[in-house]
Formats: C-alpha cells, sequence, structure tokens
C-alpha cells in the first residue's frame, strides 16, 4: 500500500504535504493498550520513548515520533 501525506493548499491549489514540511499544532496520538482492557491516547510530539510492560514480566523501552 502507498504511503499517504495530508493534503495541503499550496498557492491555492490542494496537494499533498510536501517532503519535509510538517502541520504544526496538529496532535498526534499513539492508542495504547490497557491491561485492564481498552485503550489511552498517548500524545506523541517530536521524540518520545515510551516504557512498555511485558507480559512475561519486566519492560522494554520504545521511541517513537512524528
Amino acid at each position: 500500500m502507498a504511503t499517504r501525506k495530508p493534503l495541503v493548499m499550496v498557492g491555492g491549489k490542494p496537494q499533498q504535504l510536501p517532503e519535509g514540511d510538517r502541520l504544526l499544532g496538529v496532535g498526534h496520538f499513539l492508542p495504547v493498550g490497557l491491561a485492564a482492557g481498552g485503550y489511552a491516547l498517548v500524545s506523541v510530539t517530536e521524540q518520545a520513548t515510551i516504557r512498555v510492560g511485558l507480559a512475561l514480566g519486566g519492560s522494554v523501552e520504545v521511541p517513537v515520533g512524528v
């Protein structure tokens, strides 16, 4: 499947967001499943590290970013 970029207006015409540009003020959220069921949306800005608990015990840090 092809990767799609957000559509933006450039010079009054719609086109895909140019490479290297990014949308400011737009939130990025990562859905994280909860052990008790359901999920929570974690806000991710730039670069972040999320500690994930493992089923067999212990945890691992996962780098995420936008």
